[in-house]
């Protein structure tokens, strides 16, 4: 019996990176979360806070990541109207020069 945590039977004294703390085991985090994670699966993932670092795979979204101006991240199949999907999979919003019943394909106006 480990007198601080256990990982992969060993003792430690803390859990390693990319692991999270249940009881006084540390378990691996999913394959898919890069930063750590706050429990098991990939929707525990830890995020960054740099919004250009994210990328809709590392969200956990087939598709396309739609990220709220309060953060909350939702998985949708197409980019809500007067949003576009950039490089990375992450719905951005239309310029202002683009009328939102027509939407755009991208960043510019064209």
């Amino acid at each position: 019996e480990c007198s601080a945590f256990s990982y992969e039977g060993n003792c430690v004294s803390s859990c390693p990176s990319l692991t999270y703390l249940n009881g006084a085991v540390c378990n691996d985090c999913d394959f898919n979360c890069k930063y750590g994670c706050s429990g098991p699966g990939a929707d525990n993932c830890d995020r960054t806070n740099n919004i250009l670092l994210t990328t809709a795979d590392t969200l956990g979204c087939k598709s396309f990541a739609d990220i709220a101006t309060n953060n909350v991240i939702t998985c949708v199949e197409i980019c809500p109207l007067g949003k576009y999907a950039d490089e990375k999979g992450i719905c951005r919003q239309c310029s202002s020069l683009c009328p939102i019943e027509y939407g755009c394909s991208g960043d510019g106006y064209l």
